[in-house]
């Protein structure tokens, strides 16, 4: 499948599933709540997702920078999350950055 089609289908049901179960004999203000709280839901993933992606970059361009493993670095942060960038930062940020020719 398209990643483009998958992303799509992804929000439409991080939009849709919390509106489900609030439409179980719900009235129509019960109903907008829904739709107001799954509005804000995707909004929140969608930056945390951001937040992510941006952060990876980072720390791959600065490891590199800093003659580490990149690639390695993104990963471990990947997995590990925050603590993987307290390990990024306690370890190879010790490395001064090399010149840049």
């Amino acid at each position: 499948m398209n990643r483009k089609l998958i992303s799509i289908i992804v929000a439409m049901l991080m939009l849709v599933l919390p509106m489900t179960a609030f439409a179980q004999d719900a009235s129509a203000a019960e109903i907008g709540a829904a739709i107001g709280f799954s509005a804000i839901w995707l909004v929140c993933c969608a930056a945390v997702f951001i937040l992510n992606i941006v952060l990876l970059v980072w720390v791959y361009r600065d490891a590199q920078a800093r003659g580490e493993n990149g690639a390695l670095w993104a990963l471990i942060v990947l997995v590990a999350g925050i603590i993987g960038l307290i390990l990024y930062f306690l370890t190879a940020r010790q490395n001064p950055k090399r010149p840049t020719m």
